[in-house]
């Protein structure tokens, strides 16, 4: 992680770490009345109205973050990028759809991130009935409505890319996370660039996939700062960000993965 950390700063970028429990405490206990216990902590009870779970949140404290760094006259605020993996991918998402300010670059989201709800299934991926019970707390309890019925769901994970729009956004995938079906992956992407070509930036949104698993590596940094060197900096970059590894490829990288394993 240094050594990655020394290369943000050498290409020219700032890096702000914040922890997001401080926003929202990741907990399913619930009170006596049955209702969430993380809701009597943090910031929730400054908002007794709201229905918003953990993943906006965190998403939330995001934004207080980014109000500081506007005030920073070290940061160029009209180019702050959100990153983070898993859980902190999918809140990563949806604070760079709520939030004007910021560029999304969310990391091996799994399921309740970049991949539609709608596609997610085999190669053991998180479907959406396998998100309301392990992680109920993550979510609006509306979500709940469509347990056994996903394809009543009257939008799906692709109206948070489509909410970034034109903004730079790059969803960063490894090709042997088995939680992140890639044609969930690649529906979502396909279904938002319509948002983006109507704006004329459909070069804003990628992807892009890193030959590893459920992780944040230091190919996913590189392949991050190229990016957004190419399309918040204007610089020359001679790689795309369009690539859906087809069905060989993913087998391929299973076996190697699996291989190496065994070494």
């Amino acid at each position: 992680m240094a050594s990655q950390r020394a290369d943000v700063f050498h290409r020219g970028y700032a890096l702000v770490i914040y922890n997001p429990n401080d926003c929202a405490e990741d907990t399913t206990l619930r009170n006596a009345d049955g209702s969430w216990a993380f809701r009597n902590t943090r910031f929730y009870p400054a908002y007794p109205g709201y229905d918003w779970g953990i993943l906006a949140g965190w998403a939330w404290g995001a934004s207080r973050v980014a109000d500081y760094l506007e005030k920073d006259p070290s940061i160029d605020k009209s180019k702050m990028i959100i990153t983070g993996a898993s859980r902190n991918g999918k809140s990563s998402m949806v604070a760079a759809a709520f939030d004007e300010r910021l560029m999304g670059a969310p990391v091996v989201t799994g399921g309740g991130g970049i991949g539609a709800y709608r596609f997610a299934g085999p190669r053991k991926s998180e479907t959406l009935d396998i998100m309301q019970k392990k992680y109920p707390n993550w979510f609006s309890p509306n979500l709940h409505e469509f347990w056994g019925q996903r394809e009543k769901l009257p939008f799906d994970e692709h109206w948070f890319l489509a909410l970034a729009a034109p903004r730079p956004f790059l969803a960063l995938e490894g090709d042997t996370d088995t939680i992140s079906l890639p044609e969930a992956v690649k529906q979502s992407i396909l279904a938002a660039q319509p948002a983006y070509a109507l704006f004329g930036a459909k070069d804003h949104l990628g992807v892009n996939y890193a030959h590893h698993g459920h992780a944040f590596t230091a190919e996913d940094w590189t392949a991050m700062m190229d990016f957004f060197d190419k399309n918040l900096r204007g610089m020359k970059v001679d790689r795309t960000f369009d690539h859906f590894p087809s069905e060989k490829e993913l087998d391929e990288a299973a076996a190697s993965s699996a291989a190496g394993r065994k070494k």
